[in-house]
């Protein structure tokens, strides 16, 4: 402001300067003779107004500066704010990064805790689980262990009940052999009134191992040699005896780690009933001299293993009896296999193995008696396992089970001798 004064001043003076130019003239001189004072005092006066403008130029150079002091003032200061709110905006971003930071953390946690929590409760869950397995576990366990007791009652009183009835069996087989051997003794007589005193000096060949024909005789020695030959086979069944009865001690054990109750019980009937025919028919005691088997002439001829045999009437009926009782044998072990739910393999049976009830080492070998005893064991079990009559039929007199005659035919082929 004093600066814009000051020039409107000095433009005012140069005007009136320029005006009053010719009048300027007319008072140089008028001047020129004014004293020394008064141009004194118009220098002090000029010198006044120029250190008055000097001042003026100084205070407008101090209020520019303190302007200019001011506006840097005011930009340092926008400036400092605006670094405190850059500064602020950071720190907020660092925090906002931070809480970020710090929820993902705490859902990363959470998630891991819900993670462990769904874990142990899994594994909660499978204890639990376990738990109640081995619960059932031990209660099946518990059962199965009364079960087996009660079982084991249960054969125990059957086995003392098989005992009682085995020795009763005894009894009866003793007197039905007694009563047998009155009837033998009773056909020897008539069979020695009919041929006479020298006809039992010369007697026909048996089946056997020979191959004579009808009317055929033998010397005494001969027919020594082949009772001799029916007294060794009749040994050596007896010594196997032992070696089946540990047979069959196995095989029971195994048939009750299988759980096969009924054919347990099955094995152990025929077992007592082959114990029971081996107490009945020692070879130690057996009067071989008196058996007319000794004394009857070949009747009929068959093939076994390439090659023909020749066996009486007596030793023809063992063959088929063979053949029936494996047939009878076959089917009690068929239904009891059924009845076990296991599966039908007739091979697997130990009756099947042992094939040599009614056995005793006398007239035939003991491989042909056991091959037509399984020949009778296999329909047997066929018919037994599917509930059928196939091979056999039912015989209602005695209770039993029979094989069908043209079936005994087919399996053993008997050809009579003319």
């Amino acid at each position: 402001m004093s600066v814009w004064i000051w020039a409107r001043k000095t433009m005012a003076l140069g005007l009136a300067v320029t005006l009053a130019g010719p009048s300027v003239a007319l008072l140089s001189a008028q001047e020129q003779g004014e004293s020394q004072e008064e141009k004194k005092a118009r220098r002090q006066q000029q010198a006044e107004k120029q250190q008055q403008k000097q001042q003026e130029r100084e205070q407008e150079q101090a209020q520019r500066q303190r302007e200019r002091e001011e506006r840097a003032a005011r930009q340092q200061e926008r400036a400092q704010q605006e670094q405190e709110q850059r500064q602020r905006e950071r720190e907020q971003r660092a925090q906002q990064q931070q809480d970020r930071q710090a929820d993902q953390q705490r859902a990363r946690q959470d998630q891991r805790e819900a993670q462990a929590q769904r874990q142990q409760q899994a594994e909660e869950a499978r204890r639990q689980q376990q738990a109640e397995r081995e619960r059932t576990d031990q209660a099946q366990r518990d059962l199965e262990r009364r079960q087996r007791r009660a079982e084991q009652a249960r054969l125990e009183a059957e086995a003392r009940a098989a005992e009682q009835a085995r020795i009763a069996e005894q009894a009866r087989a003793a007197e039905q052999a007694r009563a047998n051997e009155r009837a033998q003794q009773a056909q020897r007589e008539a069979i020695e009134r009919s041929r006479g005193t020298n006809a039992r000096s010369r007697q026909p060949i048996p089946g056997g191992t020979g191959a004579v024909g009808r009317g055929n005789w033998i010397t005494e020695q001969q027919r020594n040699d082949i009772i001799r030959e029916n007294q060794v086979r009749s040994e050596r069944v007896a010594r196997e005896w032992s070696d089946r009865q540990r047979l069959a001690r196995q095989r029971a054990a195994q048939l009750q780690q299988q759980r096969r109750y009924n054919y347990y019980r099955y094995q152990q009937s025929y077992w007592n009933r082959m114990d029971s025919y081996w107490r009945a028919n020692d070879w130690r005691r057996y009067d071989y001299r008196n058996d007319p088997y000794f004394y009857s002439p070949p009747a009929y001829r068959y093939r076994y293993g390439g090659s023909y045999y020749q066996i009486n009437d007596y030793g023809a009926d063992l063959l088929r009896d063979a053949v029936n009782r494996g047939y009878e044998e076959g089917f009690l072990a068929g239904q009891a296999d059924r009845e076990d739910r296991w599966r039908g393999d007739y091979r697997d049976s130990y009756i099947y193995e042992d094939a040599s009830y009614g056995y005793r080492g006398l007239y035939v070998d003991q491989r042909q008696y056991t091959h037509y005893f399984r020949q009778g064991f296999d329909r047997g079990y066929a018919d037994g396992y599917n509930s059928r009559y196939q091979y056999g039929y039912r015989d209602e007199s005695s209770n039993t089970v029979k094989i069908l005659a043209g079936v005994l035919a087919g399996i053993l082929v008997l050809e009579a001798i003319n």
